[in-house]
């Protein structure tokens, strides 16, 4: 199951999207702005990691089942395709 998952954080996404690893990294990167990067700064790394939990269970993980392992469905797929 392990492997399955790296897959598609690794790589399914990125072909979903089409994209170019590179140059989506720069398109990214081109968003950030100077707001964005001086309230990076002063947070704290648990910040950090605590902000991440909380939108993989709100946003990221959100419209998955309760299933061991979890079905990912086309609603699902929808859901997190923007």
């Amino acid at each position: 199951m392990r492997q399955f998952r790296c897959q598609i954080w690794d790589t399914a996404l990125l072909e979903r999207v089409n994209r170019n690893p590179e140059a989506l990294a720069a398109e990214l990167k081109s968003r950030i702005s100077p707001q964005d990067r001086a309230e990076w700064v002063q947070g704290s790394f648990e910040n950090w990691v605590m902000e991440g939990h909380r939108l993989a269970q709100t946003v990221a993980y959100a419209a998955l089942t309760d299933e061991n392992p979890a079905q990912i469905t086309p609603a699902c797929e929808r859901q997190q395709t923007p």
